[in-house]
C-alpha cells in the first residue's frame, strides 16, 4: 500500500538515498530564512519535492519553465540549478512580500537572468508574455483556484509537457469528511475535475503533500 510520505524514517530514508545536486547550499539558506521569517513556512517545497522537481528537468529538458506561486523562491531555484543553458523559468507571485524575498535570493545567486520574476495573477498576465508554449507548468498557487489556473494554462502545455500541481492530498483533508472549508472543498473537485477530463493523461503521485502529475493526450 502506497501513502503520502509523512513517516520521518521513510523521509530520511528517501532523503539519504537521492542523489546529490549541486547547489543544496541555496536551498538550506532559503529554508532556513522561510522558517525564521514567514508566517506559513511550510510552503516551502522541501528537499524531497525539490529532487523529485529537479529529475522532471532533467528528464524533460525544458526551455521554457512556468511557476505558479513562488513564495520565498525555492521550487524555482531547485529547478534553476538543473536548467540546461538558455532555459528560462517565469514564476508568477501575487504577494508582493514574498516577491521581495524571492528577488533577492534570485539576485543573490546570480538567477535573476535564469528566473523571470513576475508579481501578479498569471490568469490575468500569461498573455502578455510572447511565449505559445512551456514545457513544465509547476502550480504551488492559491488552492480555490487550482481549476481555473488548470483551464487557463493547459492550452500553454507543449505536446510533450507536463502539468504538475502540488498539495492535492491537502495534509489528508481531502479524506476526512468532515474538513469541508474552501480550499479543501476546492482540492477535491480539480482532483475530479481533472480525473474526468479526456484531454489528459494525470497521475496522483502521494509524495509529501501529494503531487498531481498532468500530460496532454495526443491530438489525433
Amino acid at each position: 500500500m502506497l501513502f503520502a510520505i509523512d513517516d520521518k524514517i521513510i523521509e530520511q530514508y528517501v532523503e539519504t538515498h537521492t542523489g546529490y545536486i549541486n547547489g543544496d547550499e541555496y536551498l538550506d539558506e532559503i529554508e532556513r530564512f522561510t522558517f525564521w521569517h514567514t508566517v506559513n513556512p511550510r510552503m516551502i517545497s522541501g528537499k524531497i519535492q525539490a529532487r523529485l522537481l529537479q529529475f522532471m528537468v532533467m528528464a524533460l529538458n525544458p526551455s521554457r519553465v512556468l511557476e505558479v506561486g513562488t513564495f520565498t523562491g525555492y521550487s524555482a531555484v531547485a529547478m534553476a540549478n538543473v536548467l540546461k543553458k538558455g532555459g528560462k523559468i517565469f514564476s508568477f507571485e501575487v504577494n508582493p512580500q514574498y516577491t521581495e524575498i524571492a528577488k533577492s535570493f534570485f539576485a543573490k545567486f546570480g538567477m535573476s537572468k535564469r528566473i523571470i520574476l513576475i508579481e501578479g495573477d498569471v490568469r490575468r498576465m500569461i498573455d502578455v508574455f510572447d511565449i505559445q508554449e512551456f514545457d513544465l507548468i509547476f502550480i504551488d498557487g492559491e488552492k480555490d483556484e487550482y481549476v481555473e489556473y488548470y483551464e487557463t494554462l493547459l492550452p500553454y502545455l507543449s505536446a510533450g509537457g507536463l502539468m504538475v500541481a502540488d498539495n492535492v492530498l491537502w495534509s489528508k483533508k481531502i479524506f476526512d469528511t468532515k474538513a469541508n472549508d474552501k480550499k479543501t472543498r476546492h482540492l477535491r473537485d480539480f482532483n475530479e475535475y481533472v480525473s474526468k477530463d479526456d484531454r489528459v493523461h494525470n497521475f496522483i503521485l502521494p509524495v509529501r503533500d501529494g503531487l498531481m502529475l498532468i500530460k496532454k493526450k495526443p491530438v489525433l
